[in-house]
């Protein structure tokens, strides 16, 4: 069960600092699928 919590811990982290940083990198004036990329 402590496994699984981790992962899906990390799975969340993971998530959240790509759409974060997708959102960081349209803010500021690059092009959609560039900050797609790039975040991933």
């Amino acid at each position: 069960m402590e496994k699984l919590l981790k992962f899906g811990l990390v799975g969340i982290f993971n998530t959240l600092i790509t759409i974060i940083s997708y959102f960081i990198l349209v803010r500021l004036g690059v092009n959609y699928l560039i900050a797609n990329l790039l975040s991933y």
